[in-house]
C-alpha cells in the first residue's frame, strides 16, 4: 500500500467547483507464481471392481456375506453347486478310459510290429549272406546260374519284408502319439466336470466392498450370470477430459483437486495416474485418469469437479481478477500516482491502463503486459472511479487526517483593538513523501 501522506486543500463552501474524491483499496504489483490450471467435471471409479460370475452353470448352496459388507481377499463369499454336471462328468470318465484302451492296443499293436521288424531285419541279414555266398560259387562255377537267381529272389523279398515292417512301426508310431494326445483332453474335461458336479466356493479376490447380491440361496444361476459385485478399497480414480491445446502439459504425476458438488467446499488432492496417448477424434480431447487415496470417501458413478494443475509460471505479474476493467475488445486496470495539482499540494489520481492478459484463474489472472514492478493498483471501489479521478487510500486516509490535525492545533495571538482580526486559513500539509 503507498506510504506516506495524503496532501489535500480543504476549499472553502463557494469558492471553486465540486471536486469528488472516491475511496479505494490497492494492492502492489509484484512478481510472483501463478499455476496453470483447467477445470472440468469428471467421474469417479473404483481403483479395482469386478462382478464376480460363476464359471459354470450352478445352483447358489450358501450366501456367506451382505451388502455393504466389508472382505477380505479369499474371503468366502458364495457357495455354488453344479448338479447338471454329474452327467458329464460320467461321460468324461467313460472317455477317459475309452482313451486309455485305445493306448493300449496301439501299444500292444507297435510292440507286435516291433517284433516284425525285428525277425524281418534277420531273415534279410541271412538272405543276403546267401546270395552273397551263391555268388562266390557261381564264380567258381560250383553252382548253375538258376540257384544264384533263386537265392537272389529269397533275398529281395526279404528286403522287401523288412521294409514293409519298418513302414508299419512308423505308422503304430504314430496312431500311439496321438491316443496320448486324446488322454490330455480327456483327463481336463473329467477335471473340469469333476469341478463342476462338485460343490464350488467363490471367495473374494481383493479387499474391498460387497455390492448389490443378485442371487438368492437355491437359484440355479448360468456363466455369464453376475452373483454379486466387489468394490475395492484400496484406492479410488478419478476420469476426466482435457482439450487437446493442453496436451503437452499431460503427465503421470500431475496434481488434482477434486471437489463433490456437495462436499461444501471440502476438496481432496491426487495426482494423474494415466493419460491416454490418443486424442478422441470425435470431440478433441484427451482422456486422463488420476488416483486418490479412498480417504477422500468418494463413491464410484459419483460426479466431481476437477482442478488439474498443468504447469506453473515463475516470476510473473499476478493480480486479482477484481482489478479488471473490461471496455470492449481490451482490458485495463486502474494505476494510482500521486499528481501536483496546484503549488505545493499533490493528490492520488487513478489512471486508466491498458494489460494484456495471461493464464486467468478464479480469482487471479496473470498481467504479461501493460504493469510494472510496484505500480499501486486498485482492487476495490473501481466502480465507482474514472480515468482521472482523484482517490484516497482506504487505511491511510485516517492517519493522513490525525497528522493534519496535530499541524493545525496552535496558541492564537493577541489582537489589539486596532488592528483587524487575522484572516482564516487552512493548513496545507507537506508534500507525501
Amino acid at each position: 500500500i503507498i506510504g506516506g501522506l495524503i496532501a489535500y486543500r480543504m476549499i472553502p463552501q463557494g469558492q471553486q467547483g465540486f471536486n469528488p474524491i472516491f475511496n479505494v483499496k490497492t494492492q502492489k504489483v509484484t512478481r510472483q507464481a501463478i499455476d496453470l490450471q483447467y477445470v472440468t467435471s469428471g467421474t469417479v471409479e473404483a481403483d479395482q471392481m469386478v462382478d464376480m460370475n460363476p464359471e459354470v452353470a450352478a445352483t447358489v448352496t450358501a450366501i456367506y456375506v451382505k451388502e455393504g459388507q466389508a472382505v477380505q481377499k479369499g474371503q468366502p463369499l458364495i457357495r455354488l453347486k453344479g448338479d447338471r454336471q454329474v452327467a458329464q462328468q460320467r461321460e468324461a470318465t467313460a472317455g477317459l478310459q475309452e482313451r486309455n484302451s485305445d493306448i493300449a492296443l496301439r501299444e500292444a499293436e507297435l510292440q507286435q510290429y516291433n517284433a516284425a521288424l525285428e525277425a524281418a531285419e534277420s531273415q534279410k541279414a541271412l538272405a543276403e549272406s546267401e546270395f552273397e555266398k551263391y555268388q562266390e560259387l557261381y564264380k567258381g562255377e560250383f553252382i548253375s546260374g538258376l540257384e544264384l537267381e533263386q537265392k537272389e529272389v529269397a533275398f529281395q523279398t526279404a528286403q522287401s519284408n523288412w521294409k514293409t515292417s519298418g513302414e508299419q512301426v512308423i505308422v503304430a508310431q504314430a496312431r500311439l502319439k496321438q491316443a496320448r494326445a486324446g488322454i490330455s483332453g480327456a483327463q481336463a474335461r473329467l477335471q473340469f466336470n469333476r469341478a463342476a458336479a462338485g460343490e464350488t466356493l467363490i471367495r473374494a479376490p481383493f479387499n474391498g466392498i460387497v455390492g448389490e447380491i443378485h442371487v438368492d440361496p437355491g437359484d440355479y444361476v448360468l456363466n455369464p450370470e453376475a452373483l454379486l459385485r466387489i468394490v475395492g478399497t484400496g484406492g479410488i480414480q478419478v476420469r476426466f477430459s482435457v482439450p487437446e491445446r493442453y496436451f503437452s502439459y499431460l503427465h503421470p504425476g500431475l496434481p488434482i483437486m477434486v471437489t463433490p458438488p456437495s462436499g461444501r467446499g471440502k476438496s481432496f488432492s491426487g495426482k494423474v495416474s494415466f493419460v491416454d496417448p490418443s486424442v478422441n477424434a470425435d470431440n478433441l480431447t484427451v482422456t486422463v485418469k488420476a488416483t486418490l487415496a479412498n480417504t477422500a470417501k468418494l463413491r464410484p458413478g459419483q460426479f466431481v469437479d476437477v482442478r488439474v494443475t498443468l504447469d506453473t509460471q515463475e516470476g510473473t505479474f499476478v493480480v486479482p481478477e477484481a482489478a479488471l476493467v473490461p471496455q470492449g475488445e481490451r482490458v485495463y486496470v486502474y494505476i494510482v500516482n500521486q499528481e501536483q495539482v496546484e503549488e505545493g499540494e499533490v493528490a492520488l489520481k487513478a489512471t486508466l491502463k491498458p494489460v494484456r492478459l495471461g493464464i486467468r484463474n478464479p480469482g487471479e489472472v496473470e498481467i504479461i503486459d501493460g504493469l510494472s514492478a510496484n505500480q499501486q493498483i486498485v482492487v476495490d471501489g473501481l466502480q465507482k472511479i474514472f480515468d482521472g479521478a482523484t482517490v484516497v487510500v482506504m487505511g491511510q486516509q485516517q492517519a493522513t487526517e490525525e497528522q493534519d490535525s496535530e499541524k493545525s492545533t496552535a496558541v492564537p495571538e493577541d489582537v489589539s483593538n486596532d488592528k483587524k482580526p487575522a484572516e482564516k486559513t487552512t493548513q496545507i500539509p507537506s508534500k507525501a513523501k
